[in-house]
């Protein structure tokens, strides 16, 4: 079974006015915090704007699934441009979401609703993908031994081992001797790791570090 909840546009912050339109924004923010998977929607002919890196941001910080939608693809030829430029113009507007899958769609045709039907339950398994320890333990202690931590003076930063402490989203916990050492360029690695192993298309990963002595 399938929910899907259409909210109201959110315009751009200079944009949105007191009363009814204020109150449609909050629904449309809680509607997100509610759901599994949510779809940002761009406009082919105005590509990206602040406002919808603003919004991409507020779906991860709440570690909800994420589709990128090209609506009005039917005006392609006016716009001049084809899937795979406008697919890189995305991955450099959203470098923090590169993860999520792009689907091309008209409304007005009802072109490519199907794919992205297909691509949101695609998205839900992998927000609620479970990964066994052990094989969680190996791919991390296998990324460490290839790149080892950067050391900082005298204190050199360990990884005894990692697990998946939960789904929905994927959630993971990293056993470290020293938890203040995890610089924000090394967890991105870890990362990148793990979804080039599993993957975890359209779903954003949380991971925690914890002090361990051995």
């Amino acid at each position: 079974e399938i929910q899907l909840i259409d909210t109201a546009g959110i315009r751009r912050r200079g944009s949105i006015k007191q009363g009814i339109e204020h109150y449609s924004v909050l629904r449309s923010i809680r509607a997100v915090e509610r759901c599994h998977v949510a779809a940002l929607v761009l406009d082919a002919s105005e590509f990206a704007t602040s406002q919808d890196t603003h919004i991409a941001s507020y779906i991860l910080e709440t570690y909800r699934g994420i589709i990128i939608v090209v609506n009005k693809w039917d005006l392609r030829h006016e716009i001049g441009l084809d899937k795979q430029t406008m697919k890189g113009r995305i991955k450099e507007k959203f470098k923090f979401a590169s993860y999520a899958p792009i689907v091309f769609t008209s409304a007005l045709k009802t072109d490519g609703v199907n794919e992205l039907l297909d691509t949101a339950l695609r998205v839900q398994v992998e927000w609620s993908k479970g990964i066994p320890r052990p094989d969680i333990r190996r791919t991390i202690l296998s990324a460490v031994a290839e790149n080892p931590p950067p050391s900082g003076g005298r204190k050199v930063l360990k990884v005894y081992s990692a697990m998946q402490d939960t789904t929905m989203p994927p959630s993971f916990t990293f056993f470290v001797n020293h938890t203040d050492m995890i610089h924000f360029s090394y967890r991105r690695y870890l990362e990148n790791k793990l979804r080039q192993e599993y993957t975890f298309e359209g779903a954003p990963v949380r991971f925690r570090f914890r002090g361990w002595k051995r």
